[in-house]
């Protein structure tokens, strides 16, 4: 239907960014799916996770994935968890096939206070501008990250710049990210009202 509306018409641009955005939304859509499964049906460690995701991302490709994990891995809310894992997908990804990163270290911090995400590449960078306006117009990579971090109340940080690689930074708080926390918290709070009406 685009095609039957002259090239200069300001409608036919827009229809056909529309659609670029919809085929580039049914892709990412598609991909995600597949990658969940896997994730899914291999594991619920975010550890082993990420290296499959990269087996996936590198096909051809002479880049590597490092994995490093500090403290206890300790069992995730699974909406934070998936959460986690498209976070960092999204850098992984970008990583790899914008960024054309070649060394990426993904860092895991199971801790008493925060679970901690932080991915960097040593890939081309981002330029600050695209970087303080959230990414390229029509692209939603940078945002979406965003959005998820708020979504579980964890702060996001991203560093970057031209030929510095990049770093996503991401923490969630305890309370939010292990479901014992939430429950510990829940009978100290009891143990606190009960003994207030004695």
């Amino acid at each position: 239907m685009a095609k039957q509306i002259p090239a200069n018409e300001p409608i036919r641009q827009s229809m056909e960014s529309a659609l670029d955005r919809a085929e580039e939304a049914v892709t990412e859509g598609r991909e995600r799916v597949l990658n969940l499964r896997a994730f899914q049906a291999s594991t619920n460690e975010l550890a082993d996770a990420f290296p499959l995701l990269a087996g996936q991302a590198l096909q051809g490709s002479t880049a590597d994935l490092k994995v490093v994990v500090e403290g206890n891995a300790r069992p995730l809310h699974p909406w934070v968890r998936e959460e986690v894992y498209s976070i960092g997908r999204e850098a992984i990804v970008n990583a790899f096939r914008h960024a054309e990163g070649t060394h990426i270290e993904v860092e895991i911090t199971y801790d008493s206070r925060e679970l901690r995400l932080r991915i960097r590449d040593d890939g081309r960078g981002m330029d600050p501008e695209i970087l303080s306006a959230g990414g390229k117009p029509g692209h939603w990579g940078l945002k979406g990250m965003r959005e998820r971090a708020k979504n579980i109340g964890a702060d996001l940080q991203i560093w970057s710049g031209p030929g510095t690689g990049t770093e996503v930074d991401l923490r969630v708080p305890a309370i939010r990210a292990y479901p014992t926390e939430v429950a510990g918290a829940r009978w100290v709070w009891l143990r606190g009202v009960l003994g207030r009406n004695r």
